[in-house]
């Protein structure tokens, strides 16, 4: 995981780097293979309060992430996104 300059990160944030891979019956979801994938924030980025980033997530420099939103895809330099699953719903200017 890595946090870019002059970021913020709120109270009770999950920022998670692994999930476990639970696609396959055969294999008992407790036993299931544990994959990792890092997750980068840029510089100059406001996470807001009791926000979930999932595993491999981007998000770009200056972006706005609102609280409570579940990240789940990368977010774009400078993009305000919300909700669950995130979404842009504006721009810094």
């Amino acid at each position: 995981m890595t946090i870019g300059e002059a970021s913020h990160v709120g109270r009770d944030c999950q920022i998670i780097t692994h999930k476990h891979e639970t696609a396959s019956r055969d294999t008992p979801v407790l036993r299931a293979a544990i994959s990792t994938s890092p997750v980068t924030i840029g510089d100059d980025v406001m996470i807001y309060s009791d926000v979930v980033i999932l595993p491999g997530v981007h998000i770009g420099n200056g972006a706005v992430v609102a609280i409570r939103s579940v990240v789940t895809s990368d977010v774009e330099p400078h993009q305000i996104v919300a909700g669950v699953p995130a979404r842009a719903i504006g721009e810094r200017v």
